[in-house]
C-alpha cells in the first residue's frame, strides 16, 4: 500500500550517507588526501558507500522480521534491482499502516516502509516494490503501464484499491523478484510481463506469448 501520489525524486540524507561523511572525516580522505593514507582506506569507503545506498532497518526490529526484510532486499538484488535507501520500521498496530499490513510513505524524509502486525509473506517484497517503483519508473512508463493494464489512475484512493496503477505496478515488481513459481495463474504471468515493462529487464523463463494480450 502506498499512501500518497507520486512525488518528485529527491536525494535524502540517510544514516548511511552520514556514515560516509563520518568515515571521510575520520580517515582524512579527500581530494588533497588521496595517496596519503593506507591503501585499505578506499575499501572502507566503498563499504560505507554501499551501506548508504541500502535500506535502514529499525534497530529494535525482531530478528525474524529483520531477517525477512534482508531476504527481500537480496531478492531484489538477485533480480537486478536495487531497493532505494528507505527507512524500514515495524508496528504492532495496523493503525500505523492505515489498516493494511504494510505501508510505503514516500512523503517522509527519508521515505519509510512500515510493516504492521504479522504481515503475510508477500507483503515484505510488495512494500519494497512500492519504494522501487516510486524512484525508478518514469511518468511515460507509468502511463504506458496503465494503458496496457487499462487503468484510469495511478494512486487515486477514491477508486478501487486493486485498480490503482501504483498497486498494480508494485504487484508486478513483487512478482518479478519473487519468481514465476510453479503453475502460475494468468494474472501472475501478466504481472511478470508488467515487471519486464517497468524494470526494463527480460525474464528468460517467461513465454513472450504471455505478454501479447
Amino acid at each position: 500500500m502506498s499512501r500518497t501520489a507520486h512525488t518528485p525524486l529527491r536525494i535524502t540524507v540517510s544514516l548511511g550517507i552520514a556514515l560516509v561523511i563520518y568515515v571521510i572525516n575520520t580517515l582524512g580522505v579527500g581530494p588533497a588526501g588521496v595517496g596519503e593514507r593506507d591503501p585499505q582506506d578506499h575499501v572502507v569507503l566503498e563499504v560505507a558507500a554501499k551501506a548508504a545506498r541500502r535500506p535502514s532497518v529499525a534497530a529494535d526490529a525482531a530478528p525474524a522480521l529483520r531477517a525477512r526484510v534482508e531476504d527481500a532486499i537480496r531478492r531484489f538484488e538477485g533480480a537486478g534491482l536495487t531497493v532505494p535507501p528507505v527507512e524500514v520500521t515495524f508496528s504492532a498496530s495496523s493503525d500505523s499502516c492505515d489498516g493494511y499490513q504494510g505501508l510505503f510513505s514516500p512523503q517522509l524524509d527519508p521515505p519509510r516502509v512500515t510493516y504492521c502486525g504479522t504481515p503475510s509473506d508477500w507483503v515484505f517484497e510488495h512494500e519494497l516494490a512500492h519504494a522501487w517503483v516510486e524512484f525508478n519508473v518514469s511518468e511515460d512508463t507509468r502511463k504506458a503501464f496503465m494503458d496496457w493494464r487499462e487503468l484510469e489512475s495511478w494512486n487515486d484512493h477514491s477508486g478501487a484499491w486493486g485498480r490503482q496503477g501504483a498497486e498494480q505496478a508494485a504487484f508486478a515488481i513483487q512478482q518479478g523478484v519473487m519468481g514465476r513459481g510453479e503453475n502460475p495463474s494468468t494474472e501472475h504471468l501478466r504481472r511478470l510481463c508488467g515487471f519486464q515493462m517497468l524494470a526494463g529487464l527480460s525474464l528468460p523463463e517467461l513465454d513472450p506469448a504471455a505478454c501479447r494480450s
